[in-house]
């Protein structure tokens, strides 16, 4: 019998993470690639690892920078391919 996982909304994970039975995963909470989550995740944080743990508090502001990166990063991807 598959015991159940409870997963929040607005979740990010990376590759290969594996979520163990009876956890349950905060919304906007994201998890890094190759993570083993063998308890439960609080709201609005990152937790990567093997075990998953949480290591930072996603603010406003970190969530900020985030997005930003991500368009420099973009943008930077467009000019190589011209």
């Amino acid at each position: 019998m598959c015991k159940p996982i409870e997963i929040g909304s607005d979740i990010r994970s990376g590759g290969g993470v594996v979520i163990c039975p009876v956890v349950k995963i905060g919304s906007k909470t994201d998890i890094g690639a190759g993570s083993v989550v063998t308890r439960d995740i609080p709201n609005g944080v990152f937790a990567p690892s093997n075990p998953c743990r949480v290591i930072q508090e996603i603010t406003e502001y970190a969530a900020a920078i985030w997005v930003w990166k991500v368009h420099v990063f973009e943008q930077e991807q467009r000019q190589d391919t011209k």
